[in-house]
Formats: structure tokens, sequence, C-alpha cells
């Protein structure tokens, strides 16, 4: 996974105050838990005071 990206979308979502919506990315076609990757997103967004929304895709 390309965090670089990501954070890239945390820093802008930061100036604009915006939220992010995201599927539960790493999941799913690549077979990643979700588990392992909650805590790496919550880390980057917690000391940037942005809000994330996930949604399980169906």
């Amino acid at each position: 996974m390309d965090w670089g990206i990501y954070l890239t979308v945390v820093d802008y979502a930061q100036e604009k105050s915006a939220s992010i919506h995201m599927p539960r990315i790493g999941c799913g076609f690549v077979s990643g838990h979700w588990e392992e990757i909650e805590p790496i997103i919550t880390g980057s967004v917690v000391s940037k005071d942005v809000e994330v929304f996930v949604y399980d895709l169906d």
C-alpha cells in the first residue's frame, strides 16, 4: 500500500477542515487484516485531528 498518498489525503483534509470517508483499505482483495491496518489509520490521523469514517463495502 502506498501510505504516502494516504498521508497526502490526511494533510489535505486537515488544511480544509474536512473529514475522510473510506472503505476498509488493505482488506478484501489483498487479504489484509483490519485489526492490523486500523491502528495505522488511527495513529496517522489522531495527531492531525481529522475525522475518519470507515465503511464496509458489500
